[in-house]
């Protein structure tokens, strides 16, 4: 749960520029970080070895998530990003069983908080008291 919310928060944060606004990636219209939500590529309930891959999760607009994530559109743009291969790649990936451990979630949750804490930093974002208990949970 605090990797969800960390990875969650962070992957909105990362691509905003300094006001604060991001792109949602399959629509394209253009909101405050705050405003969008954790869009995955391939769901959480179709790959759950994929939920925090970052090639798989970007910003995305409630509507376009909640509309099967706006696939094709999304898809589209992630061609642009990665490449047509990666993509291939990563929806090669929908199927296999999450390998993620407790070891290993425990580290990617210390990784994320750390670039949180960066985005933070950047974006001059106070953390949510959600956000804030992590912090504390994990900081010591």
């Amino acid at each position: 749960k605090d990797l969800d919310i960390v990875f969650s928060i962070w992957t909105r944060m990362k691509a905003a520029d300094e006001n604060g606004m991001t792109t949602c990636i399959s629509c394209q219209k253009i909101k405050h970080y705050h405003d969008l939500q954790n869009g995955h590529y391939m769901t959480r309930a179709l790959a759950p070895a994929l939920i925090f891959n970052e090639m798989n999760t970007h910003a995305q607009c409630a509507y376009c998530n909640r509309n099967e994530g706006n696939r094709l559109a999304y898809r589209r743009v992630l061609i642009k990003i990665y490449g047509q291969e990666k993509i291939e790649l990563l929806e090669s990936m929908q199927h296999r069983k999450s390998w993620i451990g407790l070891f290993e979630l425990k580290i990617l949750l210390l990784q994320y908080i750390d670039k949180f804490k960066k985005e933070c930093k950047r974006l001059n974002h106070t953390p949510n008291t959600t956000e804030q208990r992590v912090l504390n949970r994990w900081s010591k």
